[in-house]
């Protein structure tokens, strides 16, 4: 553990939690690249409001009985909730749009990370060393995968990068 055994009983939150690592980044896509700009922020404030009644409320009858654990299961319904209705309101737009590619590569992106997660977590028992060498071998890995399948966003972005590069070779 990396802050000590006092913490043990966080971990089952925030496995739940780590779960909205997926759905959070999504959700904003939806509400705020494909609603907003095709002025649907309609959809998007109900989808937020809607999010939060659900947590609030379940809140109130989770938390006493389950505590943390349980604050985390409402968090994540709550995004669900969240992502249903935005998913729902673009479902028309989302077909004109490279979205779906997009996930796709950001999903086949994350297989390396996890992969590598599990591997080192079963070769080092240094919580400062797994997160160090998670980060590192995540972050390249979901780098050469979204190169190979060509990543649209990461080829744009690494251009001017790329340009600099070879300005300096040729001289």
């Amino acid at each position: 553990l990396l802050c000590g055994k006092q913490f043990l009983e966080a971990v089952p939150a925030m496995c739940i939690l780590s779960v909205n690592l997926i759905i959070s980044p999504i959700n904003g896509l939806l509400a705020y690249q494909v609603l907003l700009p095709y002025n649907r922020e309609r959809y998007s404030a109900i989808a937020t409001f809607a999010g939060a009644i659900l947590n609030i409320g379940l809140n109130n009858f989770v938390i006493p009985r389950y505590m943390q654990t349980g604050a985390a299961a409402t968090t994540l319904l709550a995004e669900w909730c969240v992502f249903a209705i935005c998913a729902l309101a673009s479902k028309d737009l989302l077909h004109n749009l490279k979205i779906r590619k997009n996930i796709f590569q950001i999903f086949a992106g994350c297989v390396p990370i996890l992969a590598a997660g599990i591997y080192i977590n079963s070769i080092t028992q240094n919580s400062w060393l797994r997160v160090v060498l998670i980060t590192v071998i995540g972050f390249i890995s979901y780098l050469l995968v979204l190169m190979l399948m060509k990543n649209e966003v990461l080829l744009y972005l690494a251009a001017p990068i790329k340009h600099r590069l070879f300005k300096k070779n040729r001289r």
